[in-house]
């Protein structure tokens, strides 16, 4: 027999049964309620984190609140089970309440943090095969496909959203200058200016790319050096705290316990 609304609903994962009617139910909420400033903003953050859920603004709220009310409510009822008590029970739930509500945020920061250092670190290889690829004789909407081909990551993701956007029939100087924004990467800027600026004056793209490939690889070999140069302090609190109480304790232990015996 033909199944039911009804099965066909319960037959659905939980997540598109419950969780995303509420969550579209909370984005609403926002969308009517939302200065525009905090959406432009949140915008914004999506847009640099290159969007990892694929959320509209008011659907990432609408999770943010979902989150807020769902670990206030766990940590309230795991504390009322621990201490029977109402009082820390509030507490915890208020406590739930804010911390769920800046989770999204804190992931949102470290996926922003993560995308900008792997379109840093994967750049000056992507301008190597671009500029192999333009001084054979491609375009640079060729060249910047093959980018795609070669790779899987956040600048080959760019890179093929700005041709789709080329394909569309828009202008490749707005594409471009778009596509450095929602990075917001200072060598990904610096690059897509030069670029614009070879578009506009007519100069030869082989060179213009040859040029920042060549900047981009010292600019690599300089943070690595100083990443290096980094080492030493970073891992002295490390030594302090874990590696010398040990170190002391294995070489002076038998010493003071002979010294103990002595005395005794």
């Amino acid at each position: 027999r033909p199944a039911t609304l009804e099965e066909m609903q319960f037959a659905l994962p939980f997540t598109q049964r419950a969780l995303l009617p509420a969550l579209r139910g909370m984005a609403d909420w926002f969308a009517r309620f939302a200065p525009q400033q905090v959406v432009e903003q949140t915008q914004q953050k999506l847009e640099h984190a290159g969007n990892p859920l694929e959320l509209p603004v008011a659907e990432f709220w609408g999770l943010r609140l979902l989150t807020a009310i769902l670990t206030g409510l766990l940590l309230a009822l795991f504390f009322t089970l621990l201490y029977h008590t109402a009082i820390l029970s509030v507490l915890f739930l208020l406590v739930g309440l804010v911390l769920g509500f800046y989770l999204p945020m804190l992931w949102l920061d470290m996926q922003i943090r993560q995308r900008r250092d792997d379109i840093q670190y994967a750049l000056p290889d992507a301008l190597d095969l671009l500029t192999v690829c333009v001084e054979a004789g491609m375009g640079l909407d060729a060249a910047m496909a093959q980018v795609v081909t070669k790779w899987n990551n956040h600048l080959s993701r760019a890179f093929a959203r700005a041709l789709r956007e080329l394909r569309l029939g828009r202008p490749r100087v707005d594409v471009m200058r778009e596509m450095a924004d929602r990075a917001d990467v200072r060598d990904l800027t610096n690059f897509v200016a030069a670029i614009i600026q070879a578009e506009l004056h007519g100069s030869p793209i082989a060179h213009v790319l040859r040029v920042q490939s060549e900047q981009m690889r010292v600019l690599r070999r300089q943070r690595a050096q100083e990443r290096a140069n980094q080492m030493a302090v970073k891992l002295l609190f490390p030594l302090i705290f874990f590696m010398m109480p040990p170190m002391f304790i294995v070489l002076l232990g038998p010493a003071f316990l002979r010294l103990s015996d002595v005395f005794k």
